[in-house]
C-alpha cells in the first residue's frame, strides 16, 4: 500500500527522535483533565520534575460529540535560551507489533508534513531557562475519529510528544520527551484488513451471481463465461500480491455455490446480509451489477431471474429505481420471455404489482417520463428498442390499472 511506504519514510525520519525517548510513563488515565490549555512560559521552579506526559480521551466540540486524544504534558523544560518552542505529538499502534505500526489521519492538519500519517504541532509561545508546567497542560490533539488504524478492536496507541524551537520541520530537534500509553476501542476497518474485506466481498458477490445464473434452472456457457469476465475485471484491481490469492479464494468459493445452488441450498439471504454490511465502498452495487449481467447473459430474461434480482435488491437496500437503471444499462439485448411465457409488464419496468391501484398509477406517470425522456437521448439501437418496450408496457399497465 502507498500509505505504508509513506509511514516507512517518516518512521526513517523521526527514529533518533524516537531513540531520544528515555522514559515510557504508560499512563493511561480516564479519569482526570488538564488544568489549562495555556502554552509557553510556564512557571519557574527549582524543584520541577521531569518532564512526562500522558494521553486521555475526552470529547470535544460544541455538543461534546467529537472524540479526541488530548496528550498532557508537566514539568521542567530544559533550555539554555529563551527561544519560541513548538510540542510535536505523534502515534504508533503497538498492539500488534511492539516496533510500532503507523497511524493514519484523513485531515490534513493533522498529517506530517510529507505523508498522512497522524501528527500534530502546537506552537507554545516563548521559554526560558528554569520554566516548565507544574500542572498538567494540553500540548497535543489527536482527533480519534478521524485516525486510521491497521487493524478493528481494542488498540494499544503509544503517544510521543517532544518539544523542539520553532523552526522548519527539516531542522526540528527534540529538546525534551516523553511517551505514553493509552488503549482505546477501533470500530472501523483497519487498513491492513481491507484486502481480506475485499475478496470477501467479490466472494459474497459470487455467490449471489450463482444464485442468479441459477435461478432458471440452467447454468449456460454464457453465463459463466459473464461470471468469469467479472471476476477477472474485479481481481486485477487489487494489489499485485493480493491476486494469487484472491483467484484461489474465489475459484474455491465458485465450486462451492456451483454445488449449493445445484442442490438449492445456496443461502442468498445471508450472503445479502453480509455484503450489505461490509465496509466496501459500493459492494452492494457491484453484486447487483454482476447479477443484472448474468440475468442477460444468455439472451433471455426469465420471469424466475427477474423476481430474484428484485429481492437482491430489496436485501441489499438498493432503491427501485437504481434497481431498475442497472436492469435498464445490462438487459437491452435480452428478450423478455421466459419459458413460462411473456415477462409480465410489471416486471420489466420494475412495478410493485401489490401497489394500490391510484399509487400504481402515480408510478406509472413516473416511469413513463423516465423512459420518455432517456429515449428521446439513447442513439444506440437497442436501448432504444428496450425503452420503447418499457413505454408500451406503461401503456397497457395504465389500462389495466384503470
Amino acid at each position: 500500500m502507498e500509505f505504508i511506504c509513506g509511514a516507512v519514510i517518516v518512521f526513517g525520519i523521526i527514529g533518533a527522535i524516537k531513540n531520544f525517548f528515555s522514559g515510557d510513563s504508560s499512563s493511561s488515565s480516564s479519569s482526570s483533565s488538564s488544568s489549562g490549555n495555556t502554552y509557553g512560559g510556564g512557571r519557574p521552579s527549582s524543584n520541577m520534575s521531569r518532564f512526562e506526559v500522558r494521553a486521555i480521551q475526552v470529547m470535544r466540540g460544541k455538543n461534546k460529540d467529537l472524540r479526541v486524544i488530548s496528550v498532557e504534558g508537566r514539568g521542567l523544560l530544559p533550555v539554555t535560551r529563551t527561544m519560541e518552542i513548538q510540542f510535536i505529538t505523534w502515534a504508533e499502534d503497538v498492539t500488534d507489533d511492539s516496533n510500532g505500526e503507523p497511524i493514519f489521519c484523513s485531515i490534513s492538519d493533522f498529517q506530517h508534513h510529507e505523508n498522512p500519517t497522524f501528527q500534530n504541532v502546537q506552537n507554545a509561545g516563548s521559554l526560558s531557562p528554569n520554566q516548565g508546567y507544574t500542572d498538567w497542560v494540553e500540548l497535543g490533539v489527536a482527533p480519534l475519529d478521524a485516525l486510521s488504524f491497521p487493524r478493528s478492536g481494542a488498540r494499544n496507541i503509544r503517544f510521543y510528544c517532544y518539544m523542539t524551537e520553532k523552526t522548519a520541520p527539516s531542522l526540528r530537534k527534540g529538546l525534551v520527551a516523553d511517551s505514553c500509553n493509552i488503549r482505546i476501542t477501533n470500530n472501523d476497518t483497519g487498513y491492513k484488513e481491507w484486502k481480506d474485506k475485499r475478496v470477501e466481498a467479490l466472494t459474497l458477490s459470487l455467490r449471489l451471481g450463482i444464485a442468479m445464473a441459477h435461478a432458471d434452472g440452467d447454468f449456460a456457457r454464457a453465463e459463466a463465461s459473464a461470471i468469469k469476465t467479472w471476476l477477472k475485471q474485479r481481481v486485477e484491481r487489487l494489489d499485485d500480491d493480493e491476486q494469487l490469492a484472491a483467484k484461489e479464494k474465489l475459484n474455491s468459493a465458485m465450486t462451492v455455490a456451483v454445488s449449493e445452488a445445484g442442490a438449492r441450498s445456496l443461502d442468498v439471504a445471508s450472503a445479502a446480509r453480509l455484503l450489505r454490511a461490509s465496509p466496501i465502498k459500493n459492494a452492494s452495487y457491484d453484486a447487483l451489477e454482476l447479477c443484472t449481467i448474468i440475468m442477460a447473459a444468455d439472451g433471455v430474461i426469465d420471469q424466475a431471474e427477474m423476481r430474484l434480482l428484485r429481492m437482491i435488491g430489496d436485501q441489499l437496500g438498493i432503491s427501485a429505481q437504481d434497481l431498475q437503471g442497472l436492469t435498464d444499462k445490462h438487459t437491452p439485448k435480452a428478450t423478455t420471455l421466459g419459458g413460462d411465457g411473456e415477462l409480465s409488464d410489471e416486471l420489466l419496468v420494475g412495478l410493485d404489482a401489490g401497489l394500490p391501484p391510484a399509487e400504481a398509477k402515480r408510478k406509472l406517470r413516473e416511469i413513463f417520463a423516465r423512459y420518455n425522456s432517456m429515449l428521446t437521448t439513447e442513439r444506440d439501437a437497442s436501448k432504444r428498442q428496450r425503452y420503447q418496450d418499457c413505454i408500451e408496457a406503461v401503456a397497457r399497465l395504465r389500462k389495466k390499472y384503470g
